[in-house]
């Protein structure tokens, strides 16, 4: 694939493993040079670190500290040329500065990844997210930028996406669509609610990220727009930290302008197998203002087998390590159940509670949201005890057969997808139980 020379940005060809490399030489000297906060926390120079495998001599870096020291983690005074938001789902959101010159960076990696692809350039619409800042240079990914909010921006979608353009060296009509995932469902289902004839639309390729896309999800996405979905899970923190669903294999590959580690829970060394918390390294030119060096993300992933396409394992994103049940088996921390073990099997449920995150205008169902549960774990014995309590819209002691009914499918669906939990209960070294509540018990989860 293309790659680029780091201080004349002329592509060549290059293994994702060169190209990391080679980056990584150039970020550690820049945040040497221009950063407080990394010159402080490391001590001295970083000259012994040459690859990614020397990652690990150098200290995690937590979101507490760079929210902390913000000042002295950026590496310039100035005013940033964009300031946006995390999402703030685990509590506050942070700061992330970006200038134009990383945008410009980006923008010229995706463009010659477009020649490379040959044939005119594909007309993207990109649903924009409201509440995280400006999301994009256009220098970056030039695309039909509209938000998502009045139900006149629904009308506009629709409009946009029947219409045809005569953009030179562009595709006539928009072909993929960009959007987090609850805008995305949002749209759906409007379209659905309304009746809308999909096939009118040219829409063949649907890039959707910010939140775990569940089967159940999959599915409508798949079949109302009969288009090719593509998950992608990715930071806001790290921007160009983004890991892309391969269709040759389970996993996400992440994209070579960033360095993906993974470590385990017992003592934050490397695995190369297993699940352990990902952690993140943006790499110079694409992060400049603020740079993210082995980032500790709290985020839990598993190791896929390697993808016949590329030879090299993939990851699995299991949730965060906050929302995730970790038990000691035999002395080690094991996770045996994930928030998107939960939500993928609640997802299938229209009978579980749901907070929606927003109501848009003309929005009808109020479906769209988050749904309310938690997790809890405790110790009986040598044999640690799992709960999952889940709020339904209807009260448990109203409806006693169908709630009997519904708390034996979530348990025996939540062991059918997660096997290793299975395995435990079976071996009589963990239970398993769902606990149903009564509307307004419980607070929403963000996965």
């Amino acid at each position: 694939m293309a790659s680029y020379d780091t201080t004349a940005g002329l592509a060549r060809d290059a293994s994702d493993t060169e190209l990391r490399t080679s980056l990584l030489r150039a970020t550690l000297e820049h945040a040497w040079l221009t950063s407080p906060f990394y010159r402080t926390l490391w001590g001295r120079q970083p000259v012994d670190v040459h690859t990614p495998a020397d990652l690990p001599a150098l200290p995690f870096v937590t979101k507490q500290q760079i929210d902390s020291n913000l000042d002295d983690v950026v590496t310039t005074k100035g005013m940033p040329d964009l300031i946006q938001f995390t999402g703030g789902t685990m509590g506050v959101a942070s700061l992330r500065y970006r200038t134009e010159a990383e945008s410009r960076w980006l923008g010229e990696r995706n463009r010659i990844l477009e020649k490379m692809s040959g044939g005119p350039r594909k007309l993207c619409l990109h649903v924009l997210v409201p509440f995280n800042g400006p999301e994009i240079f256009v220098a970056e990914w030039p695309s039909i930028n509209v938000p998502l909010v009045l139900e006149k921006h629904f009308r506009q979608v629709d409009g946009l996406l029947r219409r045809e353009y005569a953009f030179d060296g562009w595709e006539r009509r928009v072909s993929t669509i960009i959007s987090g995932l609850d805008r995305l469902k949002m749209l759906t289902t409007y379209l659905l609610e309304r009746g809308t004839d999909f096939s009118a639309y040219g829409v063949r390729t649907i890039v959707t990220s910010a939140s775990f896309l569940s089967r159940h999800w999959r599915r409508i996405l798949e079949e109302s727009w009969n288009a090719r979905v593509i998950d992608v899970f990715g930071l806001s923190e790290v921007s160009d930290g983004v890991a892309v669903e391969c269709d040759r294999c389970t996993g996400h590959h992440m994209a070579p302008i960033a360095i993906a580690e993974v470590v385990s829970l017992k003592d934050r060394t490397p695995i190369d197998a297993g699940t352990g918390i990902l952690v993140m390294t943006g790499l110079y030119p694409f992060v400049q203002t603020q740079p993210f060096i082995r980032y500790w993300t709290d985020d839990l992933v598993e190791i896929a087998p390697p993808c016949p396409a590329t030879r090299e394992p993939g990851l699995r994103f299991r949730g965060r390590r906050s929302q995730s049940v970790v038990v000691d088996i035999d002395g080690e921390p094991s996770p045996v159940l994930f928030p998107t073990d939960i939500v993928d099997v609640l997802d299938d449920l229209p009978e579980v509670a749901i907070e929606p995150e927003v109501i848009v205008q003309g929005l009808r169902s109020r479906d769209i949201g988050y749904h309310k549960w938690r997790v809890e774990t405790r110790q009986t014995g040598q044999m640690p005890d799992v709960l999952v309590h889940v709020e339904l819209k209807f009260s448990p002691c109203l409806y006693r057969d169908r709630t009997r009914t519904l708390r034996e499918q979530i348990r025996t669906d939540l062991l059918s997808r997660n096997r290793c939990c299975a395995r435990l209960i079976e071996a009589g070294r963990l239970s398993l139980d769902v606990v149903p509540h009564e509307p307004g018990t419980i607070d929403k989860v963000i996965v």
